[in-house]
């Protein structure tokens, strides 16, 4: 098993034991426990039960920001790799953010990159993910390259890859969202709200944040179910929400059960 590169640094590790796989698993037990605000002594574990942890659930960001006298050195260290990585991302949206404005266009932060708006971000991520406006698609492509994004020669239905020269991190442009989302960008627009005092960016509706955040770990990326990062940007998202919005996520949970039987 290697890493997915979700915290943006190339980490390769053969294939586990089952040792390091059993003491992965403890170190994440420990792990949401802390994150929960259930401290416990940090288990034993082997460096390759560290590595394939730390690359698994990409939460060291996270970790190291909890209230612990304990945080292995180790973890500490990936934290740093995350911290730059999520300050290239707030970079990079910010870019996104300026070209966009120029052109008097707007787009939403998705998922993650929502998260960016705010100084205490703490979730790393391997792309910025902004939606256009449906109609705005091909105008908001030329506006990110005239503000010095290069497009990608592949492209799918739901996106497009555009980075700046001199960094890794992309950017992916949607003019879709996911059909598992059984939402269209146009819903989520009708719904957002304009981003407060960041000109270029509006903001999902509470309930469409938690929606998306669901569907893109349980349904498009189900190898990615239960990931701590994961689960922190769900908990984030769903502390978000009142009432009323936690209603209507539960039922398009439920609508959605009835289309698959």
């Amino acid at each position: 098993m290697g890493s997915d590169g979700q915290d943006g640094v190339a980490c390769t590790m053969p294939d586990p034991n089952l040792g390091d796989v059993s003491g992965a698993i403890r170190l994440r037990r420990w792990a949401w426990a802390l994150l929960s605000g259930r401290p416990q002594p940090v288990p034993e574990a082997s460096s390759g039960a560290w590595r394939l942890f730390l690359d698994r659930e990409a939460c060291a960001a996270a970790l190291a920001r909890a209230p612990a006298p304990d945080i292995p050195d180790g973890v500490r260290a990936r934290a740093a790799r995350e911290s730059q990585r999520i300050l290239l991302a707030r970079a990079e949206l910010a870019a996104v953010a300026g070209a966009v404005a120029k052109a008097g266009l707007t787009v939403i932060p998705l998922k993650g990159t929502d998260a960016l708006r705010t100084p205490d971000a703490a979730l790393t991520l391997k792309d910025v993910d902004v939606l256009a406006r449906p109609n705005d698609a091909a105008a908001t492509e030329r506006a990110l390259e005239a503000g010095g994004f290069a497009a990608a020669s592949f492209r799918s239905y739901l996106h497009v890859v555009l980075t700046r020269p001199g960094t890794d991190l992309p950017v992916e442009l949607h003019g879709t969202i996911w059909p598992q989302a059984a939402r269209s960008a146009d819903e989520l627009w009708r719904a957002a709200s304009p981003a407060a005092a960041v000109p270029g960016l509006w903001t999902l509706a509470p309930a469409d944040h938690l929606w998306l955040s669901l569907v893109h770990v349980v349904a498009v990326h189900p190898e990615r179910f239960g990931r701590l990062r994961d689960l922190l940007l769900i908990r984030e998202a769903a502390a978000r929400c009142g009432a009323d919005d936690r209603t209507a996520v539960a039922d398009r949970i439920g609508a959605d059960l009835l289309h698959q039987e």
